[in-house]
């Protein structure tokens, strides 16, 4: 079980648009707003957890290999790199998506500690 298996799709979404994509949040409550940088102006962030066209979004920006699959009532997304590969399973195709891409994104980000792979 991960850290974001709890979450709500809307959670999801706005830990998706921050650590995957790079954006900030914006701190008007009930607004869902993000932005990229301050020229931008804020705009809604796409339900990743729980539509399909944005969750694929997730897969595009993705530089190696992808599956997603139904099995045993569940859905399964896997994202792959040589001699990785990072999983999640959900009760939607879209939040099984945004489980494993943070799995992945997390697994790959340098952290202070830990240097780029």
């Amino acid at each position: 079980m991960s850290k974001y298996d709890t979450m709500t799709d809307r959670e999801l979404d706005a830990v998706v648009a921050e650590k995957v994509f790079g954006w900030r949040l914006s701190h008007r409550p009930g607004y869902g707003h993000i932005r990229k940088d301050s020229t931008v102006p804020p705009c809604k962030y796409p339900h990743y957890a729980s539509d399909i066209e944005p969750a694929w979004h997730l897969v595009y920006s993705w530089r190696g290999d992808f599956e997603l699959r139904r099995q045993n009532g569940m859905w399964k997304a896997t994202f792959f790199i040589p001699s990785r590969e990072f999983e999640a399973w959900a009760d939607t195709g879209p939040r099984a998506v945004c489980l494993a891409r943070l799995l992945a994104t997390d697994a790959l980000s340098p952290t202070p500690e830990t240097p780029a792979p």
